[in-house]
């Protein structure tokens, strides 16, 4: 309505380090998150939860699909795609401020933010991130996904040199990942593993947040090498 904009800003993955299979996990407290689904070929449909993502949305302007979700889904494609998932504004009633964000409620911290996320293919096992520490940020939130292995006896799997409670959830579309929703304090904070994760950093505050990817391998997927022995030895 005028009263207010924010301008969203992220430095995308290049396309030589897209990927083909993406586990998204909600943003704490929201019942919605808005997701975008970028294709490199868009004569290729990508699946979610194993269904074509054209029986929730279209094409648009060529180049990404957007959709609503509020469950942990698995975005899959036989050609490389890039995923950035959103978080809206907070929903104020009364005439002063008003939303339309049907992905927030009434009371609910928040603002738009934008998170490009990372494939299966470029996990990291180490990351010091930043929980912002800003005034107007009340709550921190680390999301992550991890192979199920990570929990097991013996594995290293630390927050801050403290082994991670395994209070996990099964990701629902693909039962060998858990994920976690973590709420953090603000200032900086360690992650390590075994196993490679993907993550994601958040916070909210009032008509206020933050979002980034929380580290990832920018490998190139469209390089292979191969052996050839001519002799055949």
């Amino acid at each position: 309505n005028g009263r207010s904009a924010d301008n969203l800003f992220a430095q995308s993955l290049p396309a030589v380090a897209w990927g083909k299979k993406y586990l998204t996990v909600p943003t704490v407290g929201l019942p919605n998150n808005k997701f975008r689904i970028a294709v490199k070929d868009p004569s290729v449909v990508p699946t979610r939860n194993g269904r074509p993502i054209t029986d929730i949305a279209l094409l648009q302007r060529g180049f990404f699909y957007e959709y609503e979700s509020s469950s942990p889904d698995v975005i899959e494609s036989s050609s490389p795609i890039m995923i950035s998932q959103y978080i809206s504004s907070a929903t104020m009633s009364g005439a002063i401020r008003q939303s339309f964000c049907n992905d927030n409620l009434i009371g609910q911290l928040g603002d738009p933010e934008m998170i490009y996320l990372s494939p299966v293919e470029q996990t990291i096992n180490k990351v010091t991130i930043n929980s912002t520490a800003n005034n107007a940020i009340r709550d921190h939130f680390l999301n992550l996904v991890i192979h199920k292995d990570a929990i097991l006896p013996g594995r290293r799997f630390l927050l801050d040199g403290v082994t991670v409670a395994p209070l996990s959830n099964t990701h629902p579309a693909d039962p060998n990942y858990i994920y976690f929703q973590l709420s953090l304090t603000s200032g900086a904070h360690t992650i390590e593993a075994d196993s490679g994760f993907n993550a994601i950093a958040y916070g909210y505050g009032n008509f206020e947040s933050y979002g980034y990817n929380a580290g990832t391998n920018v490998n190139d997927l469209n390089q292979f090498v191969s052996v050839q022995n001519e002799f055949a030895t």
